[in-house]
């Protein structure tokens, strides 16, 4: 209605009773899923819904509930849901999950309300462990999913369930576990149709003797005979389901004893051969659906079937091999409205008035003589067995014989029943746990003992029972006795401790359950239970203790083992995770414990680096453990800069030079690209620096003499070819060669008759320097600490004295200069006071 609703056409759908055939069953049912997925999915588009994310992995440690019931959920159970131990009910119906259902699932010891995951695509096989929610008394609803393999014997330990042990339309394979024959608080749902089980339906269902309703084993390939002991279940109200098997032989006479049943006794679609059983007519209160059709019956159809007379619809025993004409007593059936149905046997003969009056009342689904030979006589349908007439034979005549020879009258014969043996000439009852099961002469003389694992606790017993798992028989086989938690029943016979490394909630079959990875039971032997172990330690499969994660290593809850911390990051011993190396620190190894702290010229701005960053050019880093870099023109200055990778501002911007650790503007005539410092400074042509401790650089009066530097060139090495001195201005004057001062090109080779003059003028000004500065050196170094106490007193005096000083001694020398070469080319002299 909800889809029409959203403009979704509605689909005729009709529901019925009867079953579908075998062969279209299991394709129907999962058309019926392959439809439900459809219709959500079309749904959710129709209306705009968005499908849920997967479930959530991180849930607060005291949840008791997980109800995600119906919501869409996809993804897989995580395995974080076993941590949840205060759990009591799950419902995760009705959603889109995959996978398998974790283990983990088992340690949920404390369910005591429902367990529903059905109605999922939940695949593999079903964890052995959720035998373990032995609390559970009610909704374990797996059904409409597809799990294989076998059904675990374990969930026999659910003792405490009264109902919805819900399997149903599953693929599960395989023989169905005697253990659930302890489920004897079962009152309703016991439910395991369209699976894939086989073998021989054990004589244990028969011990659930409190089941009201609904034993569904239909749509299985459950073979052999029915067993007897499902007689017991005499409390049976409605739905005894076995249709769609194999089972044979014939129907056991025991189902008479289910008197109370009112609807669903279905036997039909299997291999039942034989009579049907006239203990049958005790079903006195079946009112619908009395189904054995589909099988090998065989002979007459009962007369006590006609004691079921308050039957009103699906009286269905077609399709067998029934014989003989229809009894007169299913004429008693005068409530019959839908669905009476004999055809295909083997019947003949006239159909009763009584039967026949029925069909007025039969609005559909009356059918009994197709396939039969109703109004046709036995005799003619079935000759070897009937005979129309009679053959009369003929009297014999009396022969006279003479008296036979007497014998001795034999003893009274001696017939011991089921459960007794011979003694002294009588019968006597087996004791408790004893048995004896004879049929026939020569009885027994004594009882036999119940094997180990097996009890009786009546006199006269024909067989002994098997006792409960996780118990063993007394000695006297009279009861059975219970294994404690932390141990399992071996062989029957005894109580035998887990071994390290397994555990058991309460005593298991032949084995505990194994403490997977990541858990550990804490006891050497006897463990009850099996752990998760906590953050910062880990454990391998069957591990009695947890081993602690070492520095540099980590790991979460229930780890099978520790992880390395990545570059970037350290942990101590046992922890739960790894912490980020602070800012200013680094770490480039995995698994490690300590930073370290970054370098001078290095820097890391964030957590969690595996190296540290180098400052870039214009920035420094002058400590250790810097977080971030200094920028050099906001500490120093416009002037500084530095190189990539600095802990200091270790250079300047182009136009200035490095003087010790100050940056000062380069002077005039050197060249204002690139970093410089004092010594490195290089000189233009034209201009003239006297060394290269010398912060000014001088234009010189003769720019050709000055030639370009390179890289700290000062001095001399700044003249050209044939000329010298300071600022390069004069003319070498040498015997071999002679130059010559010329305004336009500077100095010119000349005679070497004219250069005598000018250079023994140079060697007289050379001299006189030399002199002042050996004067002043003497000086300096004798009053060395006056010296410098008066220099940084006096010192701008002193710049400005040394730069006149120096515009001195240059005019000096231009002078002198001036005057020797007018003297060697026989120039006009100079006018005094510079000619003297």
């Amino acid at each position: 209605r909800g889809l029409c609703r959203a403009g979704f056409p509605q689909l005729p759908l009709r529901m019925g009773l009867v079953a579908p055939p075998r062969e279209t069953a299991r394709p129907l049912t999962r058309t019926m899923r392959a439809v439900r997925t459809a219709v959500a999915v079309l749904a959710a588009a129709h209306t705009g819904a968005v499908l849920a994310d997967p479930l959530p992995t991180s849930l607060p440690t005291d949840t008791t509930r997980l109800a995600y019931y119906n919501k869409a959920y996809t993804g897989t159970i995580p395995t974080e849901f076993g941590e949840l131990t205060a759990i009591t009910s799950i419902a995760l119906g009705l959603n889109s999950l995959t996978g398998t259902v974790p283990t983990e699932m088992g340690r949920l010891t404390g369910m005591n309300e429902m367990f529903k995951i059905f109605s999922n695509s939940f695949s593999g096989a079903l964890p052995t462990q959720l035998g373990a929610m032995t609390e559970l008394p009610a909704y374990l609803q797996l059904y409409s999913n597809t799990f294989s393999s076998a059904i675990p014997s374990e969930l026999g330990q659910l003792t405490a369930m009264t109902q919805q042990f819900h399997l149903r339309s599953n693929r599960f394979s395989s023989a169905t576990p005697t253990e659930l024959g302890q489920l004897t608080a079962m009152t309703s749902y016991f439910m395991f149709e369209s699976n894939r089980l086989s073998n021989t339906l054990p004589t244990e269902i028969g011990s659930l003797t409190a089941m009201a309703d609904r034993v569904y084993l239909a749509f299985n390939k459950l073979s052999n005979a029915i067993p007897t002991q499902l007689g017991y279940l005499d409390q049976m109200s409605s739905q005894l389901i076995l249709n769609a098997n194999s089972f044979s032989y014939a129907i056991p006479t025991q189902l008479g004893t289910l008197d109370q049943m009112t609807t669903q006794f279905n036997l039909h679609s299997n291999k039942l051969s034989a009579p049907i059983p006239t203990e049958l007519g005790e079903l006195e209160n079946l009112g619908d659906s009395f189904n054995l059709y589909d099988n090998k019956l065989s002979s007459t159809i009962p007369t006590e079937l006609g004691q079921l007379d308050v039957m009103s619809s699906a009286f269905s025993i077609h399709l067998n091999s029934l014989t003989a004409a229809l009894p007169t007593q299913l004429g008693s059936f005068k409530m019959m409205a839908e669905t009476f149905e004999l055809y295909s046997n083997q019947l003949c003969a006239d159909i009763p008035t009584e039967v026949a009056v029925l069909a007025k009342n039969v609005t559909s689904g009356w059918s009994i003589e197709t396939g039969n030979a109703l109004g046709t006589p036995c005799c003619e349908t079935l000759p070897s067995v009937y005979t129309c007439v009679p053959t009369v034979m003929p009297s014999p005549q009396p022969t006279v014989t003479s008296l036979p020879t007497p014998l001795p009258t034999p003893g009274p014969t001696v017939f011991c029943a089921l459960g007794e043996y011979f003694v002294n000439g009588s019968c006597m009852s087996c004791a408790m746990g004893k048995y004896s099961y004879v049929t026939a002469p020569p009885w027994p003389t004594s009882c036999t003992l119940c094997e180990l694992g097996k009890y009786s606790t009546v006199v006269k017993a024909s067989a002994c029972s098997d006792c409960a798992s996780g118990k063993i028989s007394s000695e006297a086989r009279t009861s059975c006795t219970d294994c404690s938690a932390g141990t399992f029943v071996l062989n029957k016979t005894s109580c035998v401790d887990c071994p390290s490394g397994y555990y058991a909630p309460t005593a298991q079959v032949d084995k505990c359950y194994e403490c997977s990875a990541g858990d550990h039971t804490k006891l050497l032997s006897k463990a009850t239970g099996c752990y998760g172990c906590n953050s910062g330690t880990h454990s391998e499969a069957l591990s009695v203790n947890c081993s602690e994660c070492g520095a540099g290593r980590f790991s979460t809850s229930r780890s099978d083992t520790c992880t390395n911390c990545s570059s970037g990051s350290i942990s101590t011993a046992r922890s739960a995770s790894c912490t980020k190396c602070s800012a200013g620190s680094y770490q480039d190894n995995e698994g490690a414990s300590q930073c370290k702290n970054c370098s001078i010229g290095t820097y890391s701005g964030s957590t969690g680096t595996s190296e540290c960053e180098s400052a870039a050019e214009g920035y420094y880093v002058p400590s250790e453990g810097a977080h971030s870099p200094l920028k050099c023109s906001t500490e120093l200055g416009s002037s500084y800069t530095s190189s990539e990778g600095s802990s200091w501002c270790d250079r300047c911007v182009s136009d200035h030079f490095m003087d010790g650790e100050r940056c000062r503007k380069k002077p005039e005539g050197v060249m204002m690209t690139g970093s410089s410092t004092m010594t490195s400074m290089v000189v233009m042509k034209g201009w003239y620096r006297f060394s290269d401790t010398a912060r000014m650089v001088y234009k010189c009066p003769l720019e050709p003499n000055c030639i370009s530097g390179s890289n700290g060139t000062v001095g001399q090495q700044l003249c050209r070819e044939g000329s010298s001195g300071f600022l390069c201005s004069v003319c070498d004057s040498r015997t071999d060669t002679s130059y010559y001062k010329d305004d336009t090109e500077g100095c010119l080779r000349c005679s070497s008759a004219r250069e005598a003059g000018g250079l023994t003028a140079l060697l007289v000004v050379i001299a006189v320097v030399l002199l002042i500065l050996a004067l002043l050196a003497y000086v300096s170094i004798k009053y060395k600490r006056r010296i410098k106490a008066w220099r940084e007193t006096n010192a701008e005096w002193l710049n400005k004295f040394s730069q006149k000083f120096i515009v001195f001694m240059i005019f000096t020398q231009i002078v002198v200069g001036i005057r020797a070469n007018h003297t060697a080319v026989s120039g006009t002299p100079l006018a005094e006071p510079y000619n003297s």
